[in-house]
Parts: C-alpha cells; sequence; structure tokens
C-alpha cells in the first residue's frame, strides 16, 4: 500500500503477445505444411478414387507442385535473409532489406494466391 490510501501498488503489467508470436516463425511453418497437406491429400484422393486426368486436375496437381517448391525457398532462403536484414529498433532499413521485403512479400503473396487457386479448382471439381 502506498501512501496511505489503502490502494494496493501495483505493477503495470507487459502486453501478452499473441500464441503464435510466442512460439516463433516455425508456428507458422507448422500451419502452411498442415494446409499443403491437405491441398496435398486431396489431390491423392482424387487419383485413388479413379478420378480421370481432366486439364482441372493436371492444373491442380502443377500448382501444388508449384507450391512445394517456393515453400522451401520462403523458409530456406529468403525468410532468414529477411530476419538477417532487418533493422534494430529506431535504425532506418537499409536498401538490401528493402530488396529482401519486397521478394519475400511477393513469393508470400504468389503462394498464398496459388493456395486459394487450388482450392478453388477443388470446389469446382
Amino acid at each position: 500500500m502506498r501512501g496511505g490510501t489503502g490502494v494496493p501498488q501495483t505493477l503495470p503489467r507487459k502486453p501478452r503477445m499473441q500464441r503464435s508470436a510466442r512460439r516463433g516463425p516455425g508456428a507458422s511453418r507448422e500451419n502452411h505444411l498442415l494446409g499443403l497437406g491437405l491441398l496435398t491429400l486431396s489431390g491423392v484422393g482424387w487419383l485413388l478414387l479413379g478420378y480421370p486426368f481432366t486439364p482441372i486436375l493436371v492444373t491442380k496437381l502443377a500448382l501444388v507442385a508449384t507450391i512445394w517448391v517456393v515453400g522451401p525457398i520462403i523458409d530456406n532462403v529468403v525468410e532468414p535473409s529477411f530476419e538477417m536484414l532487418a533493422p534494430g529498433p529506431g535504425e532506418s532499413p537499409t536498401l538490401e532489406f528493402k530488396r529482401i521485403q519486397r521478394r519475400y512479400l511477393m513469393l508470400e503473396a504468389a503462394a498464398t494466391a496459388l493456395f486459394y487457386v487450388v482450392i478453388g479448382l477443388w470446389v469446382l471439381r
């Protein structure tokens, strides 16, 4: 208690971090792999059920294969460079950081767009 007011003194609380931020960068990677696994299983399911190789199925398989290639490039090449070049608090970003940031965002947007196109094709069957 402080100053005889009868009100207990408490320390200010730090804001709670979101669950995914506490778990680190691997949390989003796990979610990506789960979604990609589901897309892959749906294509394998189509093949096991005897669906013919229609243009939509071939397109879907090619897009899922592309996502499987782009994912490791993002995780193992671009993302580590992005984190390494990130400016510290109060520092201004370097030209190299801005360049890798654009590449990172472009690849993430492309992979996400491909993911949604595959889902759209899945619904169309």
